[in-house]
């Protein structure tokens, strides 16, 4: 609901998405402290009872760590605030973290990736881009070309060049999904950046 409203903003406005972003958490913030009765569910605010009656942190209710939420999962992929934030809320080290999941990705922003599998950690550089428009969506961008990667059963670095490469595309336009390229275009802009001894060619056929 919160990302409708957003959106609706920025179209209706013209407005940069940061500025609205910033706005609309205000405004909700306010409804949350005036009408917490609509926050009514379970594990969340019930009727009555106001933020400062949490039994923990805002952001440990908001983000639902508790324990090991994630123990069993197939991957993990988070920037590095999120990843401070993993640490400071479950309690777990780095080692225990690489432990409870098969696949951790950080996003390092202008400095890549850090992928860590099999015991063994892989840097990825980030891709440069054209120019800067938006980086809302930039995270779920690199996702969705590192899923991709993995979903041909590329290597690791490659999944991770491939995650850099569709961020990029992300950062050059404005909105978090307008970013488009065919695959003939993301394959030669894959090849000026990185070397893949002609792994990509499976996205061409």
């Amino acid at each position: 609901l919160c990302g409708l409203v957003n959106g609706l903003l920025i179209v209706l406005l013209r407005v940069h998405p940061f500025i609205i972003t910033l706005g609309t958490m205000a405004a909700f913030r306010g409804i949350a402290f005036v009408c917490p009765s609509w926050f009514s569910a379970e594990g969340a605010l019930s009727i009555g009872q106001t933020i400062g009656d949490f039994p923990a942190s805002f952001t440990d209710h908001f983000i639902r760590i508790e324990g090991v939420d994630f123990e069993g999962a197939a991957s993990l992929f988070v920037n590095e605030y999120e990843y401070e934030l993993v640490q400071k809320h479950t309690g777990l080290t780095p080692a225990q973290i690489l432990a409870t999941v098969g696949l951790l990705v950080v996003t390092l922003g202008e400095k890549g990736a850090a992928i860590y599998a099999a015991g063994e950690e892989i840097r990825v550089p980030a891709v440069a881009p054209k120019l800067i428009l938006d980086p809302t969506g930039v995270g779920d961008a690199f996702r969705g070309g590192f899923v991709r990667g993995q979903s041909l059963g590329l290597d690791w670095e490659t999944c991770g060049r491939m995650g850099s490469l569709a961020a990029s595309y992300c950062l050059e336009t404005r909105g978090p999904q307008e970013h488009r390229y065919t695959p003939t275009e993301f394959v030669a802009r894959f090849r000026q950046n990185f070397d893949d001894q002609g792994k990509l060619d499976i996205l061409l056929k």
